[in-house]
């Protein structure tokens, strides 16, 4: 890899690591009456739990609480959230190594790539469990009048207040954005100086 592709790869590996980073712990899904490309303090629903203010730390309900009855949804929020942190963490390792690989060791390259496309992997892994989540039911069961494994697309939220449902939200998108950059980032490596 040649110095001007080590310096562009490294670059586009630390924003791809900060979008992680970032969207991450935001809202994986937002009221279909808030715009997804807005970050706002509004309730959403992130890998973590649902919060009724999307920027304060607190969660009103935690996955387990609320989807324990529906067939595989906390499963596909754990395999996200694990998903997202292994990815954040091969992603910095393999920006770490480009940075070596620019000053001395053009080996290296081979391990860049071969991370890279593990962070793809679970990148694709963790997009895919959440989009899962939005596009289908996974059982049936109700909560007072919320039948709360319906798909994330008709959720009302837990006391429904959001009838129209939800969209992707900020997170959701940051995550589809740190994935392209990775898959990108695999062929810059390959580019000669």
């Amino acid at each position: 890899m040649g110095c001007i592709a080590g310096i562009l790869f490294g670059l586009l590996q630390f924003a791809a690591v900060v979008l992680i980073a970032v969207g991450t712990p935001i809202g994986m899904y937002q009221p279909k009456n808030e715009n997804a490309y807005r970050l706002s303090n509004n309730y959403c629903i992130t890998m973590w739990g649902i919060r009724n203010k999307c920027m304060q730390l607190s969660y009103s309900y935690k996955p387990e609480d609320v989807w324990s009855e529906c067939s595989g949804r906390t499963s596909r929020f754990k395999a996200a959230q694990v998903c997202a942190i292994i990815s954040a963490i091969v992603l910095a390792v393999s920006m770490l190594a480009s940075a070596l690989e620019t000053c001395c060791c053009c080996c290296i390259k081979y391990l860049c790539i071969a991370l890279n496309v593990a962070a793809v992997v679970t990148l694709a892994v963790c997009w895919g469990c959440m989009l899962d989540c939005y596009l289908r039911d996974q059982g049936t069961y109700m909560r007072g009048t919320v039948n709360v494994c319906e798909k994330m697309r008709d959720f009302p939220g837990v006391d429904n207040t959001y009838t129209q449902g939800m969209r992707l939200g900020t997170g959701f998108i940051l995550l589809i954005i740190a994935w392209a950059v990775s898959f990108v980032n695999i062929f810059i490596i390959l580019i000669p100086c």
